[in-house]
């Protein structure tokens, strides 16, 4: 658009520039006519112009209020004297010509932060202003010198204006020229003064070769309308609209959508045409048109009768079969009335699912003692399709057929049944023969396995029995032979023992001998009988205790006890290279028994051996089971003595991570009724005090932890942790942890390097070290770590028992 200004407006600035020559060639009068001038002179003070009065030598000698205002100036005795040629914001080239006597006028922007910077007065102003300046310098003619005027306007609302008008006119051009419609602005005669890309692409041609033509003269606008619209839009001062079928210049057919709007440029009326390409929707409406036609001479053609309604129960289509079947044509009458004669939607109408679900719907319903098969389908615009099929043929055929299907059902049944005990049959014929082929694989495996274990001890028996005939053997020699023969003969004993053992317990010629026992006694003894054996293999051994002394003493066959764990600490032993071994028991209140357990760091057992592995003569790998010796009678005969006890016996095991071995018997405690009940009310009294022993060593936990059962004035939860990261651990999953006894030599994680990290998670906590390493730096060392209290190894009861009291 022409940006260029109007006459008007440029003899509107001549006027304004005039305006200004006359007040400064009246100012110039009135400041000579004395030699002196009037600092309030009435020209000079009130005049609607800033103003500044500078002398020849370039000082401040006076302003008006106008310009303190601009320049945000409170007291002008603060700028008097102020240099007009010191001043930043004015070049230098501005300088040296008015130092000729030459004016200049010139637009500049008025940096504020840069006077605070300098520090050339004091201005309520910040940011920048748009200023235009005339600076007239005139002849002083008493000094023969010159004096300078500056006339000051700040135009910084009017550029701003500019600038966004100007950004206006750039958003309207870009909106104009990548508008995808086609927009084109026309003046009152008809000539074209602009036209974007897409009016161009739609008729064919360039944006230049349409704005050379005056198209109130072409011959299409009369034929198709358009000019006589185009003129009613102009002097009606009203938009219009018109669509074409016109071709383009490509050749092709389109349809054009026009919106005529009246505007106003440069107080001129135009003609705005926004013209929009609709070839594509027509082409689609057209075929959607002809796809509706298809759709519906389809379902004419239909057998079923088929109906169209809308969500308010209007019937909107039905085809040939549908009108046969009701008997007229029912289009715009309620369905539920028109179909079923009923007064109100029927009670299984499915139209509310169908809107709810999007889905299709077949149902069966009854209409005039005929059976028909409904198919609803919801469509697009939410009315519904119904597709009616009689199958009220079909019914009776299916009555018949389902009377026919029961008679044969009654016949198949028996069938079924007879075939059902044959089969049961069958299959406990195979599984007996599986069964007995398995058991005779097994006896055949053991009997092959027992001559091997028999053989191998006899073998050592015989052959240095004879190297003992030889009486030149030196003593040494001799007690080493006759140590071996003793182990042989010690191993073919147990081997024996075996198979009378499983003998008499398939034979059940082996009764319970009950007596009282310390469970916790029995444990320690055979912690002591495998600790060597263990230790041999460089492996560690643990026993945990269930129960205080008082509680353990139980009536049961302590050997069958005896036989089992030992059964299953040399089984663990066996199969577990590195680690450890650990055993103990737990009540089970709710079932009122005792669960032992037996657990390895061992090769783990297949989850689908779990149960056959306590079988006679069954071993889960049997080249492995070879290596490392046995009959595979050790599971079966641990299992038959849990049942003699009245328990049972289980593992838990998975490849690779090592095994659990369970088994439990019946707890019946040994009970003094006086003693139990002065301790249940003692107990009842008291509390238990929640105590973590962080110990590697077993034996000095058993230690501990018996001393602490003991204890009269206390009830303990005891934890046990065997190196620094567990006693971690411990504390931060167990709550209200009273106290802490702390071993200082550990592996893993030391005892002080713990205490330091437990003091970090707690300060206030209890924590006794011990230890064997008495030196007083090492009390010391222990002490600022954050241990409370030092007790030395071995621990004397009488202390430990005042120190526990001490912090509990």
């Amino acid at each position: 658009m022409n940006t260029k200004p109007s006459y008007q407006e440029l003899e509107n600035e001549l006027a304004e520039l005039k305006e200004k020559l006359v007040f400064l060639t009246n100012f110039n009068n009135n400041i000579y006519q004395n030699s002196q001038p009037k600092r309030h002179s009435c020209i000079f003070d009130e005049s609607p112009f800033a103003l500044e009065h500078y002398n020849e030598q370039g000082k401040l000698v006076d302003v008006n209020s106008k310009c303190l205002e601009i320049f945000g100036i409170t007291n002008f005795e603060e700028i008097k004297d102020f240099e007009l040629f010191e001043n930043p914001n004015i070049s230098d080239e501005v300088k040296e010509t008015i130092k000729k006597g030459i004016p200049y006028n010139y637009e500049t922007v008025f940096d504020f932060e840069l006077v605070k910077k300098h520090k050339l007065y004091k201005t309520t102003k910040s940011g920048i202003s748009y200023l235009k300046l005339w600076i007239t310098p005139i002849m002083n003619n008493l000094l023969k010198k010159y004096e300078y005027i500056i006339h000051i306007e700040d135009i910084t609302e009017w550029k701003k204006n500019e600038e966004k008008s100007q950004i206006l006119t750039e958003i309207n051009n870009a909106i104009i020229a990548n508008s995808p419609i086609g927009i084109s602005i026309f003046n009152s005669k008809g000539d074209c003064i602009q036209a974007n890309e897409s009016i161009a692409f739609m008729i064919g041609g360039t944006k230049e070769s349409i704005q050379t033509q005056n198209y109130f003269k072409l011959k299409s606008w009369k034929e198709t309308g358009l000019l006589e619209i185009a003129l009613t839009t102009i002097k009606e001062n009203k938009i219009n609209k018109i669509e074409l079928n016109t071709g383009s210049s490509f050749g092709k057919k389109i349809n054009l959508e026009i919106i005529l709007t009246p505007i106003t440029l440069l107080n001129e009326k135009h003609l705005l045409l926004m013209t929009k390409d609709n070839s594509k929707q027509k082409d689609a409406e057209n075929k959607l048109i002809e796809e509706h036609q298809k759709l519906t001479n389809i379902l004419n053609a239909f057998d079923d009768s088929i109906y169209k309604c809308s969500p308010d129960f209007d019937i909107t289509y039905l085809n040939p079969s549908m009108i046969k079947e009701i008997g007229r044509n029912a289009i715009g009458e309620k369905c539920y009335k028109a179909i079923f004669n009923q007064d109100s939607p029927c009670s299984w109408c499915y139209f509310d699912k169908l809107k709810n679900e999007k889905t299709k719907i077949t149902l069966e319903v009854k209409r005039e003692k005929k059976n028909y098969l409904i198919s609803a389908i919801l469509l697009e615009n939410n009315s519904k399709l119904t597709i009616y099929h009689d199958i009220t043929e079909l019914k009776k055929n299916e009555i018949k057929l389902k009377t026919q299907n029961e008679e044969y059902a009654t016949v198949n049944e028996e069938l079924l049944a007879s075939a059902d005990e044959l089969k049961d049959l069958n299959t406990e014929l195979i599984k007996a023969k599986d069964k007995a082929q398995e058991s005779d694989k097994l006896k055949t495996e053991f009997l092959q396995n027992m001559s091997h274990e028999i053989r191998t001890p006899m073998n050592g028996i015989l052959g240095f029995s004879k190297l003992l005939k030889n009486s030149d053997k030196p003593e040494e020699k001799k007690q080493q032979y006759t140590n071996i023969i003793i182990s042989c003969g010690n191993q073919l004993m147990r081997i024996v023992d075996d198979i009378l053992e499983i003998s008499r317990l398939e034979t059940k010629q082996i009764s319970i001998i009950n007596n009282k026992i310390c469970i916790n006694s029995t444990l320690f003894d055979l912690f002591h009988i495998f600790r060597s054996i263990v230790k041999e293999r460089n492996l560690e051994l643990y026993v945990k205790n269930g129960l205080s002394d008082e509680k353990c003493r139980i009536i049961t066959d302590e050997s069958k006890i005896i036989k089992i764990i030992s059964n299953l600490i040399e089984n663990a032993i066996k199969f577990t290279h590195e680690g450890y071994i650990e055993f103990g028991y737990k009540l089970k209140n709710k079932k009122n028994k005792l669960e032992f357990y037996i657990k390895d760091t061992g090769i783990g057992i297949a989850k689908d051996k779990h149960r056959t592995i306590f079988d006679r003569f069954s071993q889960e790998e049997k080249e492995l089971s070879k290596n490392v010796g046995g009959l595979g009678l050790g599971l079966s005969i641990a299992k038959e003595n849990a049942k003699l006890l009245g328990g049972k016996i289980w593992v838990e095991s998975e490849k690779g991570k090592g095994s659990t071995f369970f088994f439990t018997i019946p707890y019946k405690p040994i009970i003094d009724n006086s003693l139990q009940k002065e301790t249940e009310n003692f107990e009842t009294q008291k509390r238990k005090h929640k105590i973590l022993i962080v110990e590697d060593d077993e034996i000095n936990f058993l230690y501990l932890e018996t001393l602490l059962v003991e204890e009269k004035d206390f009830l303990f939860d005891i934890y046990h942790a065997k190196n620094g990261n567990e006693a971690l651990e411990i504390f931060d999953k167990t709550k209200n942890i009273e106290l802490i006894l702390m071993d200082l030599k550990l592996p893993i994680m030391s005892g002080i390097e713990a205490t330091k990290k437990l003091r970090k998670k707690n300060a206030e906590i209890p924590i006794i070290a011990q230890s064997a390493y008495t030196m007083k730096k090492d009390i010391e060392e222990a002490l600022n770590a954050g241990c409370n209290d030092f007790i030395s190894k071995p621990i004397n009861e009488k202390i430990f028992r005042e120190m526990i009291n001490k912090h509990l």
